[in-house]
């Protein structure tokens, strides 16, 4: 019920006579804005408990992958792309950064529309991941990989971080940041960053 929303059984009347349709609204905006801070601190609940769990939890295997050489491109070196995450993220922190083994010769390749022909994105070739610490001083750890959407005309886009998740076949079941998922921020998890240093 902590994340799924409050609910109430019987009737609540209101007696609507004397307000207006600015007061309606205000008292529409006031119960959104309470619901919204009431679900944020139930997810916030949830993080702290996970928190918790990954203490006795090893290091996500993502970090063991080595030093994989990246993109080729200057200006998707590692330090550009730690502060593209920096950026997307509202972080100072981003620590463990790397690259998986390249899934391509190239630093993009090109995908096509199955149902029209046409050109849809350029994914990167360079999957990457790494940790960062909430202003909570509590860990996360995250993956990505570089897209470009197609515009037109030949042209693409600018590039951004594609979500990626860095969980890895073998590794155990790392909570998921709720709060971060709420956010829109897909593929981010909770885990002991003392293990990363």
């Amino acid at each position: 019920n902590e994340i799924h929303g409050l609910q109430a059984a019987g009737d609540l009347n209101i007696d609507y006579a004397a307000s207006t349709k600015q007061t309606q609204k205000a008292w529409f905006d006031q119960g959104e804005k309470e619901a919204k801070a009431a679900r944020l601190a139930a997810l916030k609940k949830v993080n702290k408990a996970s928190v918790e769990q990954t203490k006795n939890m090893p290091l996500p295997l993502c970090f063991s992958k080595g030093n994989n050489a990246g993109y080729n491109d200057a200006r998707f070196s590692k330090a550009n792309l730690v502060n593209m995450i920096k950026q997307k993220l509202g972080v100072t922190e981003v620590v463990g950064f790397t690259f998986d083994k390249a899934d391509g010769e190239n630093d993009f390749r090109s995908l096509v529309d199955a149902s029209t022909n046409y050109p849809s994105c350029k994914m990167g070739n360079h999957v990457f991941y790494w940790a960062f610490k909430e202003n909570d001083g509590t860990w996360r750890f995250s993956g990505g990989v570089l897209k470009m959407d197609y515009v037109g005309n030949g042209a693409y886009g600018d590039p951004y971080i594609f979500n990626y998740s860095p969980v890895q076949s073998n590794d155990p079941a790392f909570p998921l940041d709720v709060v971060r998922d709420e956010q829109g921020h897909y593929g981010i998890f909770i885990f002991d960053g003392s293990k990363l240093k």
